[in-house]
């Protein structure tokens, strides 16, 4: 699993668009970025259309996700804002 946990302000949300705008890409190298939003939400049109996205973290944290992802995926990347808020939180001892 890769995991991109950007911090807020130093352009994570571009980068969290620009994996969902190259899901495809990534696919044919064998990593898949899930796109677990439901199709044509509002979440799910950002990313695919250069909006900035806060990423599919959260989504595949509460997605049911031995049911929706293929068992042989073993490269997935997950990307998510909160993930790098957590990790400062969490090594400053901060609540």
């Amino acid at each position: 699993m890769f995991l991109h946990a950007g911090r807020g302000k130093t352009g994570a949300s571009f980068v969290s668009a620009a994996f969902a705008n190259a899901a495809d890409g990534l696919a044919r190298e064998g990593i898949l970025y899930p796109d677990l939003q439901p199709a044509g939400t509002v979440a799910d049109l950002c990313g695919r259309n250069w909006r900035t996205s806060g990423g599919n973290g959260v989504v595949f944290a509460r997605a049911d996700v031995d049911v929706r992802l293929p068992r042989e995926d073993r490269n997935i990347l997950v990307s998510w804002q909160g993930f790098g808020r957590a990790l400062v939180r969490e090594s400053s001892g901060v609540e």
